[in-house]
């Protein structure tokens, strides 16, 4: 059951449907949706520094009422020591679309196949 004031973790694999799932929840529960992805993924692509990333997952789950989607592992100690629920995704391979995601970025297609492990989608699921 889930009560007022929760502290919610998403997980799994790419393409599981954490955000999907986190954003109806939150919306659901009068929770802050927080999306990891959003945070880390700045816009081109660039990626936030540690320290700056984490100072701002740090800032987003102050207090209580958050959900929180993702696998970071600069993140994930700050999470844990706040979370009280987690929810796991188990789905099979992600299919990739050329949906926006987080400030303007899409997923490349050709990262499908990229041999490049911070890049490729296989390799992240």
């Amino acid at each position: 059951m889930i009560t007022p004031g929760r502290r919610l973790s998403v997980v799994g694999c790419s393409g599981a449907g954490k955000t999907t799932l986190s954003r109806q929840l939150a919306q659901q529960l009068g929770y802050r949706d927080v999306e990891l992805d959003a945070l880390y993924h700045q816009p081109g692509w660039q990626t936030l520094p540690t320290e700056p990333f984490q100072a701002q997952v740090a800032e987003a789950i102050r207090g209580n009422g958050w959900v929180v989607e993702g696998n970071y592992s600069a993140a994930r100690p700050l999470v844990l020591e706040h979370w009280d629920m987690a929810i796991w995704l188990d789905e099979a391979r992600p299919t990739v679309t050329r949906q926006v995601l987080w400030n303007g970025n899409r997923e490349r297609y050709a990262n499908l196949f990229s041999l490049k492990p911070e890049r490729s989608i296989l390799a992240w699921s």
